[in-house]
C-alpha cells in the first residue's frame, strides 16, 4: 500500500489557513520543493514519516488528508 494525498484542493486550503507556501512547508518537512509539489499534486506517494510531519505542520489529522492506495510497483523475481 502507498500513501497519497486525498484531496489536493484541501491541501491548498490548509496551506493558506496555516500560512505556509509550498517552499515553507518543504523546508519545515525537510524535503525539496519539487518533491513536495509532486506529493501534493498526487503524482507521487509519500512516506509515513513525511506524511505525519505534513499532517502535524498543517494542524490536521493524517486520515483527513492522506489515503492508502494499492501500490502499482511490479515486483521482479
Amino acid at each position: 500500500m502507498a500513501i497519497y494525498v486525498k484531496d489536493k484542493d484541501r491541501i491548498n486550503e490548509l496551506l493558506i489557513i496555516n500560512n505556509f507556501t509550498q517552499v515553507d512547508l518543504a523546508n519545515e518537512v525537510g524535503v525539496g520543493q519539487s518533491y513536495l509539489s509532486s506529493i501534493l499534486n498526487q503524482h507521487k506517494p509519500v512516506g509515513t514519516k513525511t506524511a505525519n510531519k505534513i499532517s502535524s505542520l498543517l494542524s490536521s489529522n493524517f486520515e483527513d488528508i492522506f489515503t492508502f492506495k494499492p501500490s502499482t510497483k511490479v515486483l521482479q523475481n
